[in-house]
C-alpha cells in the first residue's frame, strides 16, 4: 500500500528561481508556495513600475500589464494543473483580462473617460447625478459592454484563484508526478525520491 508524504514547502528564493527558469512550461505542475511566492515578487514588481510610470503614459501601462501578466501565465497554469484542474480557466481568465485592458484605452471608453474627466474639473465634487446622467446615457453601449467584460473577467479570476488554493493531487498525472508528494511503500519503507528533484 502507498502512502504519500509531503515535502517541506519551497522558500521565497527557491520558489522564485523555480518560477523564472519555467517561464514557458505550460505541461508540468507547480506547488501553491512555488505560485504564491512568484505572484508575490510579481505584484510587487507591477506596483513598483505603476509608482514610477507617469499616469498619462496608457499605452505603455497596458504593455506592462499584459508583460506581467504573461510572467504568471505559465505559472499559474501549472498550479491548477497540479491541483487536478485544466489550465483552460487561466487561459480564459487573460483573455478576458487582456480583452478589458485593451478595450479600457481605445474607442469609445477613452472618450467617456475624457468627458467624464472634463466634467469632474469642470463641475469639481459638487457634480450631480443629473449632470452626469446625459454621458451615462450617450455612452451606455459602451459602458454594458465594459461592464460586461469586468464582470467575466472577475468571475473568471475568482474561479482561477480558488482552483490556485487548493491542495496538490498527491499521483502522478498527465502533467507529471506530483512536486509536493512523494511516495512511501509501507512494505519495503523506501522513500521514492526520484520525482523529489522537481521540487
Amino acid at each position: 500500500m502507498e502512502r504519500y508524504r509531503a515535502l517541506p514547502q519551497l522558500g521565497l528564493v527557491e520558489a522564485v528561481k523555480l518560477a523564472a527558469g519555467r517561464l514557458t512550461d505550460f505541461g508540468g505542475r507547480s506547488r501553491r508556495s512555488e505560485f504564491w511566492w512568484w505572484m508575490a515578487v510579481i505584484m510587487i514588481v507591477k506596483v513598483a513600475l505603476a509608482f514610477f510610470l507617469p499616469a498619462h503614459f496608457v499605452v505603455p501601462a497596458l504593455i506592462i500589464d499584459i508583460l506581467v501578466m504573461g510572467c504568471a501565465l505559465s505559472v499559474t497554469a501549472r498550479r491548477l494543473q497540479d491541483a487536478g484542474y485544466n489550465a483552460f480557466w487561466v487561459y480564459l481568465s487573460y483573455a478576458l483580462g487582456i480583452a478589458t485592458s485593451i478595450f479600457q484605452v481605445t474607442g469609445k471608453m477613452v472618450e467617456f473617460l475624457k468627458d467624464y474627466r472634463d466634467m469632474i474639473e469642470r463641475y469639481g465634487t459638487n457634480i450631480k447625478e443629473a449632470q452626469v446622467q446625459p454621458l451615462v446615457e450617450e455612452y451606455a453601449g459602451t459602458l454594458t459592454i465594459y461592464g460586461g467584460l469586468m464582470l467575466a473577467w472577475g468571475i473568471s479570476s475568482l474561479v482561477v484563484v480558488i482552483l490556485c488554493l487548493l491542495d496538490s493531487k498527491p499521483t502522478p498525472t498527465k502533467h507529471g508526478p506530483s512536486p509536493k508528494y512523494i511516495v512511501e511503500n509501507d512494505s519495503s519503507n523506501e522513500v521514492n525520491t526520484a520525482d523529489s528533484s522537481l521540487e
